[in-house]
């Protein structure tokens, strides 16, 4: 809703993120070129252990990823494997998915592997860089379906467009005129943490970029998760500390 001095002016009711089944290939540290074509949303940076969940993390086991650090996720009392862990790429050299569901990747670009926030990372050096995993179900998440993405970021200023440096991105166009999108996609704008997600209709949502400027040099972990069924069940966090929430119905 909109208000001027006191008096709704305009107001906007956005439909239902009913499915988020984009048929494109999920892309690490690169933007989906079918999905914006021309943009370079590249991530300027490096990455380690991102992971794929089919619930929503909660806060406490968000706080407790961030904690083990170096140490990583087969330190913690509830793993290995983490519960509902789907595709687990930790860099270790390749872009092979230690998960469950085997989406192992394709690298492609300038990269080398270095010393990561657990044991190797991955360093992205040009434009595009990155690798990008074929579409597959377990990365499409229908009606309702709870799911949460976390992993490890050491991003750089870059001189990209509109500031995005894109961390996994399965957006794909439904039209012709790249009008309406499906999909979702967790970047950095401006060095802050953002989420999008959209269901084949409109314009992506909630577009909320949120906490510090991540390009300090450090690395971060960086987490989204889910709830769908929940007004507020869309939860960013940035070193284990909640930064933003929002609506994912």
């Amino acid at each position: 809703r909109i208000y001027v001095n006191g008096l709704e002016v305009a107001e906007r009711t956005d439909p239902p993120i009913t499915i988020l089944d984009s048929d494109a290939p999920l892309m690490l540290g690169v933007v989906n070129p079918s999905a914006t074509p021309g943009n370079e949303w590249y991530l300027s940076g490096s990455l380690d252990e991102v992971s794929f969940y089919n619930r929503a993390l909660s806060a406490m086991e968000v706080q407790a990823l961030y904690n083990a650090g170096s140490l990583g996720k087969c330190s913690l009392s509830w793993s290995p494997p983490p519960s509902g862990l789907v595709s687990w790429w930790r860099c270790e050299g390749t872009a092979d998915d230690s998960g469950p569901a085997g989406n192992t990747g394709t690298l492609s670009g300038s990269y080398s592997f270095i010393s990561g926030e657990v044991d190797q990372g991955i360093s992205l050096a040009s434009k595009p860089a990155g690798f990008s995993v074929g579409d597959n179900a377990s990365l499409n998440f229908g009606p309702g379906a709870d799911f949460s993405i976390e992993g490890w970021i050491q991003p750089q200023t870059a001189n990209t467009d509109y500031g995005v440096e894109d961390i996994v991105d399965k957006m794909n166009a439904t039209d012709s005129q790249l009008y309406n999108l499906a999909g979702y996609e967790l970047a950095t704008v401006n060095g802050q943490l953002d989420f999008s997600m959209v269901g084949g209709t409109g314009s992506p949502r909630p577009g909320l970029n949120a906490g510090p400027d991540l390009r300090d040099g450090r690395w971060h972990h960086v987490a989204v998760s889910i709830q769908r069924a929940s007004a507020s069940g869309g939860n960013l966090y940035v070193d284990g500390v909640l930064v933003g929430t929002f609506d994912p119905t």
